[in-house]
């Protein structure tokens, strides 16, 4: 029984144990008596030896014959026990003398706890041993947990953080540290035994009582609420625990936060408002250009430039020309932004990429036909899909013209359009074998408004960001991989 005690003793560090006796024989027996894996044994064969070990070393327990020449072992636990670090070390005596009261006593006055007498009895003596090993470690790990408690305390003294424990049926505060005091102490009455419910408005109050009983029973919980401070009303986010009828709540000051949020709502607000009215401004802009352009691409078509004679004046003419029609399709490829922008978003019931597709290449058969375009259609993967059906055109439209537009004149126009899912969202694919595009020169343009990558094609460089700009709208994304000489390919990722 004793034995499986000692071999209860588990500890990561050895257990120091001194030893004391003249006798060389003694410790050896005393040593070999005890002796288990985790004890460090510490021999001392007078007092002074003793004394001096015991300075220097961190001790569980002393083991300290009485009858010594020089310095017997009551003048030794005397010396012990008056000195700081060693006050606390339990002395067992170790004493062939007979066990008088007087002897006893005295031994006891002297500091010890507990006798031994010779001969020894092995299995008392093991047993005393382990259990003042026992209390060692005991103490040892309670000091330990102080240290941890005291760190702690330190820690939530020192927050920024408000906490407070709150119990009973009226919430009354129990515990504050300092930043709690701060915000709630005032003028020196104290914050601690009132209701934490005196410090929230009516309605908050019913609010704050239900949601620490509805969820008293969950390890922990957060809470937003407004509340009356020594710096005014703030927002509070909370997260509160409940144990052993008691709430611990930890509260940090979000009032900045969301006084941002609210900030940057009203300016996004603003935003939209702003982007609206240039949005309806550039409308009307384009709209009310259309007539004066076609006016003077008219009025350019009424001179018969090969009548004038001179040179420089049919330049000029060629010149305006030019200008009229570039800033004819400038304003085209802006109206057709706005009307991308004013389609409508809302209704994204599933449809059907197929009858989408049928009326895309319905409303450009004359160029597919022109172009001799052999259009392949793999939808095995995705077929419907929740998406504004006008948006879905567009897309495709955009797409498919692009390819037959920028094709590849020596060989025969491809494109391949194909639906997958991707980690359960679906995408599509539209590839072709046309010119490509230089992405090593281009690929930060490639989506960028009036960019045009071949210039001797005519077109207005908007088509690519309409796109973008839609598929985004819905969250999702577009990206390009071409290759000049052998084709495009544009991978899209609707939306999760």
């Amino acid at each position: 029984m004793v034995e499986d005690m000692m071999q209860s003793i588990t500890t990561q560090d050895q257990i120091n144990i001194l030893l004391v006796d003249d006798k060389e024989s003694n410790l050896i027996s005393l040593e070999a008596l005890l002796y288990d894996n985790n004890l460090n044994f510490l021999n001392a064969r007078s007092g002074e030896e003793a004394l001096r070990i015991a300075l220097n070393e961190d001790l569980a327990l002393i083991l300290l014959d009485v009858q010594m020449p020089n310095m017997d072992g009551f003048e030794v636990a005397s010396y012990l026990k008056s000195i700081p670090k060693t006050k606390y070390t339990p002395i067992i005596f170790v004493t062939a003398i007979s066990n008088t009261h007087a002897d006893m006593i005295q031994g006891y006055s002297e500091g010890g706890i507990d006798y031994l007498f010779k001969p020894l009895n092995p299995e008392l003596t093991r047993a005393k041993v382990h259990s003042f090993i026992q209390i060692y470690l005991q103490q040892r790990e309670l000091k330990q947990k102080n240290i941890t408690l005291e760190s702690f305390g330190q820690f939530v003294n020192n927050s920024a953080d408000i906490m407070l424990s709150i119990a009973g049926k009226h919430f009354i505060v129990e515990q504050a540290n300092p930043a709690c005091l701060e915000h709630f102490e005032k003028n020196g009455a104290p914050f601690v035994g009132t209701s934490v419910l005196e410090y929230l408005n009516k309605a908050e109050r019913l609010s704050f009582k239900q949601a620490l009983l509805t969820n008293e029973n969950e390890k922990s919980f957060r809470l937003e609420n407004f509340i009356q401070t020594n710096f005014g009303k703030k927002w509070i986010n909370w997260t509160i625990s409940h144990k052993n009828k008691k709430w611990y709540l930890n509260g940090k000051d979000i009032t900045q936060t969301k006084e941002a949020a609210l900030l940057l709502k009203k300016n996004s607000q603003k935003l939209k408002e702003s982007n609206k009215q240039l949005e309806q401004f550039a409308y009307i802009a384009s709209h009310d250009f259309q007539g004066p352009i076609a006016n003077l691409r008219k009025l350019m078509e009424m001179i018969d430039v090969e009548s004038i004679e001179q040179t420089r004046t049919q330049k000029i003419l060629e010149k305006m020309q030019i200008s009229i029609d570039s800033l004819d399709h400038t304003l085209k490829g802006l109206m057709e932004v706005i009307s991308v922008r004013r389609l409508s978003t809302k209704n994204t019931n599933p449809i059907n990429i197929q009858q989408v597709f049928e009326e895309v290449c319905a409303s450009i058969q004359e160029h597919i036909d022109h172009a001799n375009a052999a259009i392949t259609l793999d939808l095995k993967e995705v077929e419907q899909i929740n998406y504004p059906q006008v948006h879905l055109k567009s897309i495709l439209l955009n797409l498919i013209s692009n390819s037959i537009k920028y094709r590849d004149v020596k060989r025969a126009l491809k494109i391949n359009i194909r639906t997958f899912l991707s980690n359960g969202i679906p995408c599509l694919s539209i590839s072709d074998n046309g010119l490509g595009i230089d992405l090593q020169k281009y690929k930060k343009e490639i989506f960028g408004l009036f960019k045009r990558f071949h210039t001797h094609i005519q077109g207005n460089g908007v088509g690519l960001y309409n796109v973008k700009s839609i598929i985004e709208s819905h969250g999702g994304s577009i990206h390009v991989t071409s290759e000049v000489g052998k084709g495009t390919t544009f991978h899209i990722q609707f939306h999760s």
